[in-house]
Order: C-alpha cells, then structure tokens, then sequence
C-alpha cells in the first residue's frame, strides 16, 4: 500500500493501480473479512478510477470501501500495543501506573483517525474535496515499531490524495 500511495504521488497511474491490486489480493489472502485494510484498498481503486475519468467505477469501489469500513470489527477497543521506551523513568514509571488509560487515550485518538477516514470515503463518493490530508499525514504519523497501531493508522491513512 505504502509503495502504491508512493507511486500515485509520483505520478505513476498505472504502476499505483497495479499494486493496489496487488494488495486487494493479499489482502483477500491475509486478512479477515471485518479488516479497515480492505476498505482502504478499495477507496484508492475508487479514487483512481474517479481521477481517470472512471466515475461509474470509482463510485463502485467508494461504495464497497465504505460497506467495508462500516462493517469493519469494533477494533478500536482491541487494539493492544506493548509498551513503549520513554525518555525518562518517570514516563515509564507513569505508564506502567495507568495502563488503562494510555489505551483509553489511544483508542480515543485512534477513532478519530476512523471518523475523518469514513467522513473522507463518503464525501469523495459525493464528488465532493476531503479536508482531510491521510497520506501525508502517514508519513509523519507511521510508527517505527510493528503492533496494532501501525496496522490501524495504516487502514486510516494509506489514501491517495487527489
């Protein structure tokens, strides 16, 4: 996805459709069914085919991403994330303390990224601009460490940008 996003932003059209197509079948392959990642890889097929000209189509693949995205697990509440290394003792210490409300913090900022994500998906499907930036705000947003979070900003933030 990230290398699709990558090539849509280098004006590269075709090779950008070709791995979102690409990721739609690993996705089919790897994923379960409730998973955001299918809704976002459909939203860029979407986005693509609007951009081309393709408005019947684009609309088909905005429609599925959003039926996938709305029927998408309540994962918000499941997203676990090991701790992580802070700066200080203090930080560490005050997280080890109050677990509960790192996750309630992150879960709380998490369903924001999923609002303007749906918001993004429905008003593109209405023909109308997002004020939502996603794929550059992956790029300043993406974790360095492998857990739910990445996985999660990665369904709300790998979106093209037209």
């Amino acid at each position: 996805m990230e290398g699709a996003c990558g090539a849509w932003s280098a004006g590269q059209g075709a090779r950008a459709a070709l791995l979102f197509r690409t990721a739609r079948l690993l996705a089919r392959a790897r994923f379960a069914r409730d998973d955001r990642r299918h809704a976002t890889v459909s939203a860029n097929l979407g986005l693509i085919a609007l951009s081309r000209g393709q408005g019947a189509r684009g609309r088909r693949h905005l429609e599925r991403a959003l039926r996938a995205w709305d029927r998408a697990a309540p994962d918000l509440e499941r997203l676990r994330t090991a701790p992580r290394s802070r700066s200080s003792m203090f930080h560490l210490r005050m997280e080890a303390r109050h677990r509960e409300t790192f996750q309630a913090n992150l879960a709380l900022r998490m369903g924001r990224f999923a609002a303007e994500t749906r918001e993004t998906i429905t008003l593109r499907l209405a023909g109308k601009p997002t004020p939502h930036r996603h794929l550059t705000r992956w790029r300043g947003e993406k974790p360095p460490y492998f857990d739910d979070t990445r996985w999660f900003l990665a369904a709300c933030l790998l979106i093209v940008e037209s």
